[in-house]
């Protein structure tokens, strides 16, 4: 089943530099040990209005150097580790092209589905084509980069899917069959 690349995330508004953000170390010195070492699982930061919650982990994303992608991959695979390749890049492996490219800040909406976080089935393609694909979801956008949920009210699929990214990891294939899957691989997860 063909995989759909998730819509694309680019920002062109201006970012508030992280070192000008006073107040905030343990929420700073936070974000940076997450960003040196993602294996820490990631960030809940609570704090009322105002306090610069989304605006450090934006800043943060800013300051972050390039990552090397698999072109066109919807899932970012990083081009050398094959063993996390998900399906399609392990079809094309030793004739993909490898760019670079910032460090994506994805926001999980208040009214976020699971199959929208996790993926899943994309019918209008279905539809169109007359073939089965997949549709990456939210997770797959934020996979080598940043996830965000900006709302409490949005805790309970927020702690679902940080419990999920925990499990083993498997996700469909065409045959209907589970492989690994390179979807959590690198997540870091921002709760603001």
């Amino acid at each position: 089943m063909p995989l759909r690349p998730p819509v694309s995330h680019s920002s062109s508004h201006s970012v508030f530099p992280f070192a000008a953000i006073i107040g905030q170390d343990a929420l700073k010195q936070s974000l940076l040990l997450n960003a040196v070492n993602p294996a820490i699982g990631g960030v809940l930061i609570r704090g009322e209005k105002g306090t610069a919650k989304s605006t450090a982990v934006r800043a943060l994303a800013a300051i972050l150097p390039e990552i090397d992608v698999v072109a066109g991959c919807a899932y970012a695979c990083q081009p050398d580790y094959p063993e996390a390749f998900c399906e399609d890049c392990r079809r094309q492996a030793g004739r993909m092209k490898t760019v670079k490219r910032r460090v994506r800040v994805v926001n999980l909406p208040l009214n976020a589905t699971e199959d929208r976080v996790a993926g899943g089935i994309d019918f209008a393609w279905a539809v169109r084509k007359g073939r089965r694909a997949l549709q990456p979801g939210l997770l797959a956008a934020a996979h080598r980069g940043i996830c965000m949920s900006t709302r409490s009210i949005c805790w309970t699929i927020t702690s679902s899917t940080l419990s999920w990214t925990r499990q083993p990891r498997v996700r469909p294939s065409s045959n209907g069959r589970a492989f690994p899957s390179a979807i959590p691989r690198g997540l870091s997860w921002w709760a603001p």
